[in-house]
């Protein structure tokens, strides 16, 4: 998260990410979408159009554990 923003990014758009992970970017004021899919440009369209909104752990991320929230 730190090395994304540095290049000033304000958004993280993935197909999927762990519980961890999302919190990191938070705490670096990132932005993050899950279930993103297609090209960087579909995903980019639907972010843009409110269609790809808000995170939330993957399955695999709870499963270990990692899901929870801290905060």
């Amino acid at each position: 998260p730190d090395f994304i923003k540095q290049q000033q990014a304000e958004v993280m758009l993935s197909g999927g990410m762990g519980g961890r992970a999302i919190e990191f970017f938070a705490q670096a004021g990132i932005k993050t979408a899950t279930g993103a899919s297609g090209t960087v440009r579909q995903a980019l369209e639907k972010f843009l159009g409110g269609t790809l909104t808000g995170a939330a752990p993957c399955d695999e991320s709870v499963a270990h554990g990692h899901g929870h929230d801290h905060g």
